[in-house]
Parts: C-alpha cells; structure tokens; sequence
C-alpha cells in the first residue's frame, strides 16, 4: 500500500490477515484470556502503525521485513512437510482421488 500498488496485488493477503486476526481473538476471548486478547490487539495496532508511517519505518526496512514475511511463509511449512514425510501420507485424499476409480471402471466398460 505504502508503494502504490493497487489493492488487487495485496487484497487477499490483507483480507486473510483480517480474518486470522479475528479468529485468534475470539480463541483468546473463548478460552478466557481477554487479557490476552487485549494486548494482542494492541501489539496489532503498533506494528499496523509503524508499517504505514514512513517516519518510523522506512522503504529499505519494509523492503527487508517483506522479504522475511516470504522467508516465514516458507519455513512455516516445513512442520506439515516434516509431518507428511514422516507419515508416509497426507492422511486423507481429496474427493476427485477417492471418485478417480470409480470414473475409470465407467470409462472403461463403455
């Protein structure tokens, strides 16, 4: 935003960070930690603040912290991979491979 980029380029990724903050907020208000809650709003609100001013945080830092928000996006996978190798499987299968043999056997009497 701070760049001019149209909101097409950014838009999902602001409307799931708005959604993932809800969420951690009603876990933190359900499981009884308003505190909590509180302060994560807060900590929210101070990093939104120093993200859109240029006078605290300037173009080459925001540049760097983009780069690390990528590099974290990636290392964030690396449990589910780790998890998934270890296993030797996803655990479940989408509808269209459960629904693949079926297709064939249909496909293949005709």
């Amino acid at each position: 935003m701070r760049q001019g980029f149209p909101f097409s380029t950014y838009g999902e990724t602001a409307l799931i960070a708005v959604q993932n903050v809800a969420i951690a907020t009603l876990v933190l208000n359900y499981s009884g930690k308003q505190a909590g809650s509180a302060v994560f709003i807060a900590g929210l609100a101070a990093a939104g603040y120093a993200l859109f001013s240029d006078g605290l945080l300037d173009n080459k830092a925001l540049s760097i912290l983009q780069a690390g928000a990528g590099l974290l996006g990636v290392l964030s996978k690396l449990p589910q991979i780790i998890t998934v190798w270890q296993q030797g499987t996803t655990g479940q299968l989408s509808a269209f491979a459960v629904g693949l043999p079926k297709a064939r056997h249909v496909f293949n009497n005709s």
